[in-house]
């Protein structure tokens, strides 16, 4: 709502209606899709969906609410995208908190591999993780599910290339195999 300057009353503004699903596993968190419409309930399909997230995080001051927008264009990218977002803005928050405490931060289970019958995190979600998380403060980073990546090529790839993205940042590289002859591991620090 915005307020009318003349009157100072709050009116809605008809060229910016949405129409709000509410998407959640009731473990993890919300996930908000709003869809464009016109005055008269149709979709108004000039205009794009928006996906928001939202989450708590449960600290000693209280439940901390986390929202942010998600770039997406389908739920099941909102869905990756989402659990991403929330990572990174958790780690952040407790990234400051190990700092002012002296500590360091672990990710115990990043996610390495799709959760079993769900759609979304690809091969590209994974480093999208990798990037997102590597400048939050962590130390240590433990993946979940990278025995999957044994079965596929394409997932071990992804996953060598999201590791390099730790170890040398953003362009990160794709560490030899050191059970191939002749190769040698790379160091992780």
């Amino acid at each position: 709502m915005t307020p009318d300057m003349r009157t100072g009353e709050p009116r809605m503004d008809p060229t910016s209606l949405y129409r709000e699903d509410v998407i959640t596993d009731r473990r993890v968190g919300t996930l908000r899709v709003m869809t464009p419409i016109k005055t008269d309930g149709s979709t108004d399909l000039g205009r794009p969906v928006l996906y928001v997230g939202e989450a708590q995080l449960l600290t000693q001051a209280g439940l901390l609410p986390l929202v942010f927008e998600i770039d997406a264009t389908s739920l099941a990218d909102a869905s990756a995208s989402t659990r991403i977002a929330w990572k990174q803005q958790t780690l952040s928050y407790w990234a400051a908190r190990a700092v002012d405490a002296g500590k360091e931060l672990w990710i115990t289970e990043m996610q390495g591999e799709p959760w079993p019958d769900q759609d979304g995190f690809t091969t590209d979600s994974l480093l999208e993780s990798a990037l997102a998380y590597k400048d939050q403060g962590a130390t240590v980073v433990l993946l979940w599910g990278v025995e999957s990546w044994l079965l596929s090529p394409d997932w071990m790839s992804a996953g060598m290339r999201a590791i390099g993205v730790f170890r040398f940042g953003p362009g990160g590289f794709e560490p030899p195999s050191r059970h191939l002859p002749g190769s040698r591991a790379a160091a992780l620090r």
